[in-house]
């Protein structure tokens, strides 16, 4: 029975890690374009191209943080371990997208290009 909640309690965990990271996503770019606070000297990028990358962030944030064990549920850790769990699962998280989505604009973009 308890198993039962531990699972219960990591699939909350995980889809409220993937809505919390969209919205942070969407949040991102309107603070960065919509806000008046950063100047924007070439432009606006259309909100499209952002709503369609969400699904990649809803998947790869969790992904990030099952490889770094945050969602290992044990007793007794300390809230420092979870404060470096997750942060270190966020920077894995960044640079997994950085990575990932240069490798798409070069391979797949580059070549619809042509």
């Amino acid at each position: 029975m308890v198993k039962r909640y531990n699972r219960l309690l990591v699939a909350f965990y995980v889809l409220t890690d993937a809505l919390l990271a969209m919205w942070a996503f969407v949040l991102a770019y309107g603070v960065r374009f919509e806000s008046g606070l950063i100047p924007v000297p070439k432009g606006y990028p259309p909100i499209e191209q952002y709503l369609h990358v969400l699904p990649f962030v809803a998947v790869l944030t969790p992904l990030a943080f099952q490889i770094q064990g945050v969602y290992r549920l044990r007793r007794g850790r300390a809230r420092v371990d979870d404060f470096f769990g997750v942060l270190i699962g966020s920077i894995l998280a960044v640079v997994l997208g950085v990575v990932s989505t240069l490798y798409f604009q070069a391979y797949f973009a580059a070549d619809a290009e042509r």
